[in-house]
């Protein structure tokens, strides 16, 4: 039945005296909201239906006036009553408010019934009935602020008719009501009736396009693999998707009110508030990136700021979006904000993979400058040497007499020549080390027996630099299995910059002891120390601390770098301690026994750098 009566509506509609009334109407709307077609057909609807009401009445009080003898006041106030809302219309259409027009017709319909049944009766006339139809104008449109005007616009009419029936001013009741009045009871019931009917309708199709939409939304949210939550004025959580499951490894319930927030990294909760706070109050999207809490058993993508092996909470990195959203309320404006939030987790370790990368390569180029800068003072000098007193020798002018003299020169050349092969050689074991090239050559020898040949070798080119050099050592000797090149090695580079660093007057003790299954060689110097801030760089290729005279010293910068790669080829560790003006401790540690699998030949140890304790103590 319904279709049927659908159906024929539309056909009423394509008429061409409803599309000619409906093209007159839609000339009667004002410009300001022309480009919005939901207001235009309100408009359209509320001037045509006035104005065709009017008109009718208009064009039929003269015939009325003819067939009737002459309307009296009764019938003059319902033909009033039926044209007045003419001017709601007009107003309407001359100021594009819609609203105010409403209210002055519903102004206008009460006026209208007052007077009416003050004419028919006062407070007891049928015609009261029709003050019910302007709340009920009000019904289908459902907005709060029509329907309370229009009651109290209801209940002042029936006070100002119940005053005047008090003071005695209701006139004597017109013949003609008995007629109208069943007409008033009738038409404000069947007026009622069908603006409930309307508006029940209008409120189940809202109600099941509603539904629909929210069934789909649902749908949709159920497959995406985004969270997304709604949160109210104070940010707390009022719906959470399922992807919660999924992305956090908790149920939906769990992310309500604070939950959400509880999750949200300690370090990230003020910027979490923050972008709630101003989606909703600038009504603008907000975006962020914060780290929720994974409760998730197993992930199969990275996870950042993770510790699982210390049973610590891991974290997931999100991109939050948020978007304020604006709920009418009947005439209360609500601001809501929907948050989106993805996993961002391994777009951000590829971030970082890359910054660390950048940093890297940063180094490296540093790295190279610092090469070029060490080699060419390294071999400058000696170089120097070598040609300033080799051209002396082939000068006959210049070339001294005295044999003594001679001996000198060709010392130095000597000695220069030995500098130049030993920078050489470091930047090749260095170099070897780093490219995992560098081979051993495994022999048992006494490690005892070695540090201290290596100590006199160095004790011996120290002679004139004012430092003491004491060695201590086991006097049966100690049998070690490793390269024995490269333990020397070991010993002179320690030993030499222990000595380098240490000034006029101090002590260099160098001892090697067993301790359990490891052999431990310390140098204890009492030196100037190593800043906090330089420990951390220490063993990398070409960097060399400053001493607290803030002054460089020679030399590569490779030697702690070869040695800290030669210990790690013989699987053992390096410590250092030091701190400014308490000298520095160099431990080596290396397994009295060769382990049955070689070491690999890039396992570089990691140096255990730390501030001393305590001041290095006198050597006897």
């Amino acid at each position: 039945m319904n279709k049927e009566w659908a159906s024929r509506f539309s056909v009423l509609r394509q008429t061409s005296i409803v599309r000619l009334l409906r093209g007159f109407a839609e000339g009667l709307v004002h410009p300001s909201v022309a480009d919005d077609r939901r207001l235009v057909a309100l408009h359209v609807k509320f001037i045509g239906s006035r104005v065709l009401m009017g008109i009718v009445a208009a064009a039929a009080l003269p015939a009325f006036a003819v067939i009737g003898g002459g309307p009296d006041p009764l019938e003059l106030t319902l033909f009033a009553g039926l044209i007045a809302p003419m001017g709601a219309a007009i107003l309407a259409s001359r100021t594009g408010r819609l609203d105010l027009a409403r209210l002055v017709s519903a102004g206008l319909l009460v006026i209208t019934v007052a007077v009416t049944a003050l004419l028919s009766g006062g407070v007891f006339s049928p015609a009261i009935a029709w003050l019910v139809l302007a709340p009920a104008e009000s019904i289908e449109r459902a907005t709060r602020r029509e329907l309370m005007l229009g009651g109290y616009a209801a209940i002042a009419a029936v006070g100002v008719l119940s005053l005047c029936a008090i003071c005695g001013w209701t006139p004597v009741e017109s013949p003609s009501s008995f007629v109208v009045a069943p007409v008033f009871v009738l038409t404000a019931l069947i007026f009622t009736a069908f603006k409930v009917l309307r508006s029940s309708e209008k409120a189940a199709r809202t109600e099941r396009a509603l539904t629909r939409l929210r069934d789909g939304n649902r749908a949709i949210l159920e497959h995406l693999s985004d969270l997304f939550t709604r949160h109210d004025e104070t940010g707390a959580c009022t719906f959470a998707s399922s992807a919660a499951k999924s992305l956090l490894g908790v149920d939906a319930q769990e992310l309500l009110g604070h939950g959400l927030f509880q999750r949200v990294h300690v370090a990230d909760r003020p910027a979490f508030l923050r972008t709630i706070t101003d989606a909703g109050s600038r009504r603008e999207p907000a975006n962020v990136l914060v780290r929720l809490r994974d409760d998730t058993a197993q992930r199969d993508q990275v996870v950042l700021a993770t510790r699982r092996d210390r049973g610590e909470p891991r974290f997931i990195w999100t991109d939050l979006r948020a978007y304020p959203v604006i709920s009418e309320d009947l005439d209360e404006d609500r601001i809501e904000v929907v948050a989106v939030m993805r996993d961002v987790s391994a777009q951000k370790a590829r971030e970082e993979e890359l910054e660390r990368a950048r940093i890297v390569a940063e180094e490296a180029n540093r790295s190279k400058s610092r090469f070029l800068a060490t080699v060419s003072h390294e071999l400058r000098t000696p170089l120097n040497a070598v040609i300033g007193f080799s051209e002396m020798l082939a000068n006959p002018d210049l070339c001294p007499k005295d044999p003594a003299r001679l001996r000198d020169y060709a010392r130095i050349i000597n000695n220069s020549g030995v500098h130049l092969l030993d920078v050489v050689n470091s930047f090749l074991d260095a170099s070897r080390i780093e490219s995992g090239h560098f081979e051993l050559n495994v022999e048992t020898f006494d490690l005892a027996e070695l540090v201290k040949s290596a100590c006199a070798i160095v004790d011996v080119k120290i002679a004139d630099s004012g430092v003491r050099l004491t060695t201590i050592a086991p006097a049966d000797g100690l049998a070690f299995e490793g390269d024995k090149r490269a333990c020397r090695q070991i010993v002179i580079n320690l030993v030499s910059n222990a000595v380098k660093f240490t000034p006029k007057g101090g002590r260099v003790k160098v001892q090697l002891r067993r301790v359990g299954s490891l052999l431990e060689l310390a140098v204890d110097d009492t030196g100037i120390g190593i800043a906090a801030s330089d420990l951390a760089r220490l063993g990398d290729p070409f960097f060399q601390a400053k001493s607290s005279y803030d002054r460089p010293y020679e030399g590569t910068g490779l030697g702690l770098s070869v040695v800290r790669g030669l210990v790690g080829l013989h699987g053992g560790s390096l410590q250092i301690e030091s701190t400014p003006g308490a000298g520095t401790c160099v431990s080596v540690r290396l397994p009295a026994e060769r382990p049955a699998e070689a070491p690999s030949t890039l396992s570089i140890p990691r140096i255990d750098a730390r501030p001393r304790s305590s001041p290095a103590q006198a050597v006897a």
